[in-house]
């Protein structure tokens, strides 16, 4: 049975693979491009993690990039020509463009279409964090709930799903703009380990640091211990850039300190992995407050 509205979203939520097959769910593959190839990432069922990770220790330099407006439009149009509204859930409008451009486009689809409802969402979050909430909007979907309701949801609690993490090379992270040059100089300081958050403004900033990665892998998982939400029922997702001997460190130190019964964990994808690199570890959590 065909349901009123559709969710979309896009694969820099990093939603696991096997929950968007399951759950039939529609996103936009973002692109990157590597070796003078663009390739959109499809939640890495076409992805060699290790390939890609590879070469970029070799020193290649991957790029990204964001799709106009045409591209959102040609996207969308058919569910509106179908009779179906739309919930776009978006990656934070702080990290790129694409918010911007899909807005842009959403304004020429209300016009072509003035009985169809769009609504768009920047959740201010990006990969582990986003996943957790888009996985959790879903089951919302499922349940029936409006949309209107569930737009006003997931505003209402997007700021609680939190993600504490740690780069190898935090001159990736500068390379892109994606931190400031302060953040940056401490991040190259020996053996110091920056431990970062996205804020509630959506923008990656230094939460502290510890000396060395096997504290930092330790003082994460304290951190998140703090303020998780019902840790016995909750879900936390692990993700690494080919980084699987860490991410069993931070899932071991996890099991000891927060006690839930569901871990996943997964491969951070090409194109968030071009900004934070290779090493890369994080986790993501739904947060008391």
């Amino acid at each position: 049975m065909k349901k009123e509205y559709v969710i979309v979203t896009d694969s820099n939520s990093e939603l696991p693979l096997q929950f968007a097959k399951e759950h039939n769910v529609d996103y936009v593959p973002m692109p990157y491009v590597l070796d003078e190839n663009e390739v959109n990432y499809h939640l890495g069922e076409f992805t060699d993690f290790k390939a890609f990770y590879d070469k970029v220790r070799e020193g290649k330099l991957p790029q990204t990039s964001t799709y106009p407006p045409e591209y959102y439009v040609e996207k969308l149009s058919p569910y509106l020509e179908s009779g179906q509204d739309i919930l776009f859930i978006s990656f934070s409008s702080q990290l790129s463009s694409a918010f911007s451009y899909l807005s842009l486009a959403c304004e020429q689809l209300r016009s072509s279409f003035p009985k169809r409802k769009i609504i768009t969402i920047d959740t201010l979050r990006i990969s582990a964090p986003m996943a957790l909430l888009v996985m959790d909007a879903i089951k919302e979907y499922e349940n029936g709930m409006p949309m209107e309701e569930l737009a006003k949801w997931i505003d209402d609690n997007k700021l609680k799903y939190r993600v504490f993490f740690m780069v190898d090379d935090i001159n990736h992270l500068k390379r892109g703009g994606r931190i400031s040059p302060a953040v940056a100089a401490i991040g190259t300081m020996l053996s110091i380990k920056p431990i970062l958050i996205i804020n509630d403004e959506g923008q990656i900033v230094k939460f502290g640091s510890e000396k060395g990665r096997k504290k930092a892998i330790s003082k994460i998982a304290e951190l998140v211990n703090e303020n998780i939400v019902d840790d016995k029922n909750a879900t936390v997702l692990i993700v690494h850039a080919d980084s699987i001997q860490d991410a069993d460190l931070l899932k071991n130190a996890a099991c000891e300190k927060i006690h839930c019964e569901n871990i996943m964990m997964q491969n951070i994808g090409p194109v968030i992995g071009t900004h934070c690199g290779p090493g890369t570890l994080a986790l993501a959590y739904k947060a008391k407050n």
